[in-house]
């Protein structure tokens, strides 16, 4: 069985350990992304680009041979937060109550790997997808709102999207 394991933020604490584990388990291929490649773990490919910019994105996870995995991993421990004293966001540019800074860093970077990811897929394949959170997601502290907000859209996204069949659900 052909396993890959892709870990975003991979210079992070979390994202590190994450990518620590799987590189030491045999027969797993693991990826990191961050924006630059200053970590360096055992056995791991490492890819440095802007996971907000699609095109960079859909040009270096290339090296990632998707369509070979029979399971596929996807750890995305990205997450900007921002304190919002009044729980309002400041920059809201298109008024859904989210920072548009953190909704891009904690949304729209998975969905841009995840597309990518997907539109290279021939077959259906089980595939897992951890988005790492905080407790302030989880108990929606006020002055984090734009935060959890985003971390339920995100969990949206993933629940309610159509995968063009060929995701296999977990």
């Amino acid at each position: 069985m052909k396993r890959k394991v892709i870990v975003t933020g991979v210079t992070g604490t979390i994202a590190r350990e994450f990518t620590r584990y799987f590189s030491e388990m045999p027969g797993i291929e693991c990826y990191g992304i961050s924006r630059s490649k200053d970590c360096r773990l055992g056995n791991v490919t490492y890819i440095a680009t802007n996971l907000l910019n699609k095109d960079e994105v859909e040009a270096k996870i290339k090296c990632i041979p998707v369509e070979q995995a029979d399971e596929l991993y996807i750890i995305h421990a990205i997450g900007k937060f921002v304190y919002e004293p009044n729980g309002m966001p400041v920059i809201d540019e298109d008024t859904d109550g989210i920072n548009d800074e953190v909704y891009e860093s904690n949304v729209k970077t998975f969905i841009n790997l995840e597309n990518a990811i997907l539109h290279r897929l021939k077959k259906p394949i089980k595939i897992v997808e951890c988005c790492i959170g905080s407790v302030s997601d989880v108990h929606q502290i006020p002055i984090f709102s734009s935060y959890h907000r985003s971390k339920d859209s995100l969990r949206s996204y993933i629940r309610d999207k159509p995968r063009i069949g060929l995701l296999e659900h977990m």
